[in-house]
């Protein structure tokens, strides 16, 4: 008996770190869709449309490895190795988010999400075998969400230098961010715990956001839009390098 209780926590501790492999993969190709998505900021039209259109690529790969991970937790209990993916999860709706956002400047919602982690098994019939599905947990979704706004206040402030970004685009960001914000503050303890640490992070992204718009409200006449950028971005490192001083 005790026998096949070790041989079980073995298989049990093997597959968590396969999942932990699998979900620092994820993160990895998640962060690489991001980066190149923040080049959306600095272009238009058709440029921009290449941009997504390539980002379509890298997300797909990276459903790829979410595919792995659905087929390895099939007919396992997904608490019991929520914490070895949690990270790759949150970090893929943070990418797909704001590739959606992107595309129509809204917020992709959960049933959304959940309709592209649906998978056919590898070299399988998919009506001969049912489909592998990992489906995202809420509170994944609700902290990528979160994650998301970092990426937004990015995009705000390096708009504010590009010729040709919409002159109305920080304020659309900032009103959206805004929402998030008070969404979240309406969960209040009913939200994921570690909201309670992403939280504090979000508002500062908000103050960000704020004070850039108002920069550019009050003195967007008086300095071109590249110099008004420059000067919310040195405004931006000295108060960082308050808080690291402090």
């Amino acid at each position: 008996m005790s026998k096949g209780f070790q041989l079980e926590l073995d298989a049990r501790y093997d597959k968590y770190e396969r999942l932990v492999k699998l979900s620092r993969d994820v993160t990895i190709e998640s962060k690489r869709a991001i980066f190149l998505l923040h080049r959306c900021s600095t272009t238009s039209g058709s440029a921009e449309e290449e941009v997504l259109t390539e980002s379509d690529a890298k997300l797909a790969a990276v459903r790829l490895k979410i595919r792995d991970i659905a087929v390895e937790l099939q007919g396992e209990d997904l608490n019991q190795y929520h914490r070895a993916i949690s990270p790759g999860l949150q970090e893929y709706v943070e990418a797909v988010s704001f590739q959606h956002f992107l595309r129509t400047h809204k917020l992709i919602g959960l049933e959304e999400v959940n309709r592209h982690l649906e998978f056919s098994l590898k070299g399988s019939e998919p009506r001969q075998k049912p489909a592998a599905k990992l489906p995202l947990p809420l509170p994944d979704y609700i902290l990528g969400v979160a994650d998301l706004t970092g990426e937004l206040m990015r995009v705000c402030i390096m708009s504010m230098g590009s010729g040709s970004a919409d002159p109305d685009t920080p304020f659309r960001l900032c009103q959206f961010v805004r929402s998030i914000y008070d969404g979240f503050c309406i969960l209040g303890n009913s939200g994921p715990h570690e909201l309670s640490r992403k939280l504090p992070v979000l508002r500062q992204s908000l103050f960000k956001m704020e004070d850039a718009c108002y920069a550019l409200r009050v003195r967007g006449s008086e300095f071109p839009h590249n110099i008004l950028a420059s000067m919310v971005s040195l405004h931006e490192r000295g108060n960082h390098d308050e808080c690291d001083v402090a």
